[in-house]
């Protein structure tokens, strides 16, 4: 893994990590959105295919929900984990 490489994923990994607290501060807001896409472009960049699917299903439930949800938060932060540790 490349040092660009690595400096993507930790990127892709802390906008995943603003997008679950922005979304559990305020649901009803946007920021959690941006920070959510954002990390979705970053992980289309990488190829990571596995992970792009897990992202599809938890941004229909985002755009869905009104009221957080902790267990969706924690999802998007499964998320960034992975996306910093995968293979």
């Amino acid at each position: 893994m490349s040092e660009e490489e690595k400096k993507i994923r930790n990127n892709c990994y802390v906008d995943f990590y603003r997008a679950a607290m922005w979304y559990y501060r305020n649901p009803q807001g946007n920021t959690h959105l941006v920070f959510f896409n954002h990390g979705m472009k970053l992980i289309r960049s990488l190829g990571l295919t596995k992970l792009i699917s897990m992202c599809q299903i938890i941004q229909k439930k985002l755009k869905n929900s009104k009221v957080a949800d902790i267990r969706l938060a924690d999802k998007i932060l499964t998320v960034g984990l992975l996306v910093k540790n995968y293979p």
